[in-house]
């Protein structure tokens, strides 16, 4: 039996083309690279999304929102219900734009990216909220980890992983 694939917006630390390699994405419409992760616009099956769910170097992934997603050369794709409704390079038609509620996103395949992410204090992982792998409460503060390795490492010396504000410098006596 076939699975039906889907648009899904998606990123990762690494290269999105391993994951299609690995047969875990279906096609890559669009990939965009900042700094060491990069963002996409991929087809998946449902059993795809479910395995790179389970991959810790997933950053997000969701379902491709309405929007217009860019990739490094440039090459734009309007995103409507799901679905890819036009695809160009370079200028992006104003009536596209209008239909798609006036909202235009130079940030490939995250066109709104929802809450603010959060990051591992251990590895520097960011971390989207409500999807941590490990969870603890440190002196009244809770700290999120992208996995039980990362929590580990952290209770053996909290102190060593948490950013303390520096004090004020003390003014010169005279």
């Amino acid at each position: 039996m076939t699975q039906e694939t889907q648009l899904y917006a998606l990123t990762v630390d690494g290269a999105v083309s391993s994951f299609q390699e690995m047969g875990l994405v279906t096609t890559i419409v669009a990939e965009r690279t900042d700094g060491e992760s990069q963002q996409a616009l991929v087809m998946a099956t449902a059993d795809q999304v479910a395995k790179l769910r389970e991959l810790i170097h997933v950053r997000e992934l969701g379902p491709a929102e309405d929007g217009i997603y860019v990739d490094n050369l440039g090459r734009w794709h309007a995103i409507r219900a799901g679905e890819e409704i036009q695809s160009g390079r370079w200028l992006v038609p104003s009536e596209i734009v209008r239909s798609l509620g006036g909202v235009a996103s130079s940030i490939a395949a995250t066109p709104g990216r929802g809450a603010s992410a959060e990051r591992d204090p251990v590895c520097g992982m960011q971390l989207k909220p409500g999807q941590e792998e490990a969870n603890v409460t440190y002196q009244g503060e809770t700290y999120h980890f992208c996995s039980v390795e990362c929590r580990e490492l952290f209770l053996k010396d909290p102190t060593h992983y948490i950013k303390r504000p520096v004090a004020a410098a003390a003014p010169p006596t005279t």
